[in-house]
Order: structure tokens, then sequence, then C-alpha cells
């Protein structure tokens, strides 16, 4: 999970997910969660477990960065 945050978020590729990036980031994932949304026409199942996953993946992901852990 985490190298596939590393490479969504970090596009100057320093290993380091700075604020900007972080921003940019998650509003990429919005969009990409909106536009799934708009194409399946609903607020489907999968959308949901999808965006709980990603949720939990990023929150893993902000402890790793913080605690090292």
């Amino acid at each position: 999970a985490v190298d596939q945050v590393m490479a969504d978020f970090d596009r100057s590729h320093n290993f380091v997910i700075e604020k900007g990036e972080f921003i940019d980031g998650i509003l990429r994932w919005l969009e990409e969660a909106k536009r799934s949304v708009v194409t399946s026409g609903s607020y489907s199942k999968k959308f949901l477990q999808d965006f709980h996953t990603v949720r939990f993946s990023v929150r893993m992901f902000i402890k790793f960065v913080l605690h090292g852990q």
C-alpha cells in the first residue's frame, strides 16, 4: 500500500510527499472516485468498499510516515 501511495503522490520522485503533492494526490483520488460513481450510475457497494480500502491505506501511510511504523 505504501508503494502505491508513493507512486500516486510523489510526483517529484524525491521519496518525500510534500504538502502540495499530498493535496494534489488527494484531489486526484477524489476526482477518480467521483468519475467511478458517475460511470456506475450509483453509489455501488464496490465503490464504498474501495473508498474504505483507500482511506485505510492513507491512514496507515500517514501513521508510517509520522511514527516510522
